[in-house]
Order: C-alpha cells, then structure tokens, then sequence
C-alpha cells in the first residue's frame, strides 16, 4: 500500500487484474483510467451492458487493494496533459 493511492489515478484500467470481459466493458463506456473508475457508482457501472455483480465485486477488491474505491470525488479530473 501506498502513502498516496492517488497517484494510481492516471494508470489504464488495463493495470488491474480483472476479467477482460469487464475491461471491455468499462472501454466501452469510456472509462479508461483508474481515475475515469473510483468516480463511478456501483450503480452506474451495474447498468453496463454485461456488467454484473462478479466484476463488481471483483473491481471494488482490486481498488480497496490501492486505497481507493468507487464513488470518490476527484477533482481536477481529468487532469490536463502538456505534450
């Protein structure tokens, strides 16, 4: 664990170990990043298509395991990137 979980924000979703099925979901809906998923809900993400408890279960473990969880406010999100 880490002093700062928030600097997981900016990580793809890729980085979590979870089903594919449940990554191409959350990609499907636009949810790309770490930080694009703590600021959902339970709910929205139930409402996926395919999108089922299992992952749910599974999405909220991996995140606890980072020190962050769904539902959390953000701010500055997305964050502004200079090339």
């Amino acid at each position: 664990m880490t002093d700062d979980p928030l600097r997981y924000l900016d990580l793809g979703i890729d980085r979590l170990p979870i089903s594919i099925g449940a990554r191409n979901r959350l990609r499907e809906a636009g949810i790309l990043h770490i930080g694009d998923l703590v600021q959902k809900t339970d709910r929205e993400l139930l409402y996926l298509r395919s999108f089922g408890k299992k992952s749910l279960v599974k999405i909220t473990h991996e995140l606890s395991r980072l020190g962050l969880k769904l539902s959390m406010i953000v701010d500055n999100w997305p964050e502004k990137k200079t090339n």
